[in-house]
C-alpha cells in the first residue's frame, strides 16, 4: 500500500495523506502515524523524489477509541448502552421488514436487587451486574443484541426467529427461558472491603417481557413499549416469570 501511494506521488504528482498502522521491532508495540507525502520538482519542473512526513497519532487514536467505548457502551457491563441500542434495534426492525421474518424483544428486569445493595453496598451490586450482563451475553448469538438499558434493567433483541408468528415465539420463549435458568442460578461474588476479600454468595430471579416484531412492526418505541408492559404483568403476578405482550390483550 504504501509502495503504490509513493508511485502514485512520484508518477502523477499528487499530494496525499494516508493513515498507516506499524508494528515495532519488539512486535508487542504497534503506532498509527498519518503520513503526507508530497512531490519533489527539480528546476526543470520534473519530479525526482518525494517528501514524507509522519505524525504519531497512537494517543489521540486510543483517546478517540475510549471516547466511543463510552458514548455506546455501558461503562460498568461494557455492554451496549441505552444509545447504542437505539441506533441497533432501529437497525434490527428495518431488517426485519426487509427479510419478512419476526424477530423479539426481552425487556428484563432483575427482581431482588435492591436488598444485595441495602446489606452490601453498590459494590457488590456492580458485581452482580457485570456477571449477569455476561451470563446473558452466553445465551444468545452473535447477531443478537443485548444492552444495559440503567439500573438493573436489560434488553435483548433477537433477530431472524422464523416467518411463522408461532415458532418466532416458541424460540423467543425458549431464548428467554434460557436466560431466565443462567440468571437464577447462584452467584459467588468477591468484595474488597478495606482490603479483606469478603466472599458472598446472592441468588436472584429475573421477569422477562417478550414483545415479536416483524414487517408489520416499524415502530421501535411501539415494540419497547409492549416488552416493558410485559415485564411489569410478570411482576405483579409474583415475578420470576415470563410474559408475552399479547397475552395483555
Amino acid at each position: 500500500m504504501i509502495r503504490k501511494i509513493d508511485e502514485e506521488v512520484i508518477h502523477f504528482g499528487h499530494k496525499r495523506t494516508s493513515e498507516d498502522t506499524f508494528v515495532l521491532k519488539d512486535h508487542a508495540t504497534t503506532i498509527t502515524c498519518i503520513s503526507t507525502k508530497i512531490p519533489l520538482y527539480n528546476e526543470e519542473g520534473v519530479i525526482y523524489g518525494l517528501c514524507g512526513i509522519s505524525t504519531d497519532i497512537t494517543e489521540r487514536k486510543k483517546s478517540e477509541e475510549l471516547i466511543k467505548e463510552l458514548a455506546y457502551h455501558d461503562s460498568l457491563t461494557h455492554l451496549p448502552n441505552r444509545r447504542m441500542f437505539h441506533e441497533t434495534f432501529a437497525t434490527m426492525i428495518a431488517h426485519a421488514k426487509r427479510m419478512q421474518k419476526h424477530g423479539a424483544l426481552l425487556v428484563l428486569d432483575l427482581d431482588n436487587f435492591k436488598p444485595l445493595n441495602d446489606t452490601y453496598g453498590h459494590n457488590a451490586g456492580d458485581l452482580l451486574l457485570i456477571e449477569v450482563g455476561k451470563r446473558i451475553r452466553a445465551c444468545v448469538r452473535e447477531v443478537d443484541l443485548v444492552a444495559r438499558f440503567g439500573g438493573d434493567e436489560f434488553l435483548v433483541a433477537l433477530r431472524d426467529l422464523g416467518e411463522e408468528e408461532s415458532v418466532a415465539k416458541a424460540e423467543a420463549l425458549k431464548v428467554a427461558g434460557k436466560i431466565r435458568l443462567h440468571v437464577n442460578a447462584p452467584y459467588v461474588l468477591v468484595l474488597d472491603v478495606e482490603e479483606d476479600l469478603r466472599v458472598i454468595t446472592h441468588e436472584c430471579s429475573v421477569s422477562i417481557g417478550i414483545s415479536l416484531f416483524s414487517q408489520h412492526s416499524s415502530n421501535k418505541e411501539r415494540v419497547f413499549s409492549e416488552a416493558d408492559k410485559a415485564m411489569y404483568l410478570a411482576k405483579q403476578k409474583g415475578r420470576n416469570r415470563i410474559e408475552f405482550y399479547e397475552e395483555l390483550e
